[in-house]
């Protein structure tokens, strides 16, 4: 457990620093390349491949640690969720109530990105699916 806590605790590190390695998947969010060249850095050398978000927008970035199994505290409501490879551990009824709870959090419009070996198919149907592991809550 002690090797898992580190995985995550890095994770959220890269993630807090703005590191993102998906740039493909924001293109295919519809975000345009004029807004990507605003507000990202692009890598150059080893950092190829890999974009930094720039302080303005980072800094209104947050990351919790939450029990998905309980009632989420009060975390205001978000324009992406980021909930990648947390379902494949639970059974149907447990997906759809922690599907549920999210998506009470997520901004009419927003996005719910799940991990590439998941998917919604039977937990919700409130939610459209983009491309695999990318839906959009309804305006």
């Amino acid at each position: 457990m002690k090797n898992e806590n580190l995985k995550i605790s890095y994770r959220l590190a890269l993630a807090f620093g703005g590191i993102l390695l998906m740039l493909a998947m924001l293109v295919a969010l519809g975000i345009p390349r004029d807004y990507l060249r605003a507000h990202c850095l692009k890598g150059v050398g080893a950092q190829d491949g890999t974009f930094l978000v720039a302080p303005h927008i980072r800094s209104r970035v947050r990351f919790s640690q939450v029990n998905l199994n309980q009632a989420l505290p009060a975390l205001g409501e978000f324009d992406v969720i980021f909930l990648r490879n947390v379902m494949i551990y639970f059974d149907i009824p447990t997906k759809q109530q922690v599907v549920s709870r999210v998506l009470s959090c997520l901004r009419p419009g927003g996005y719910l990105l799940i991990g590439h070996s998941e998917s919604l198919n039977g937990v919700v149907g409130t939610v459209k699916a983009l491309a695999p592991s990318i839906y959009r809550k309804p305006a």
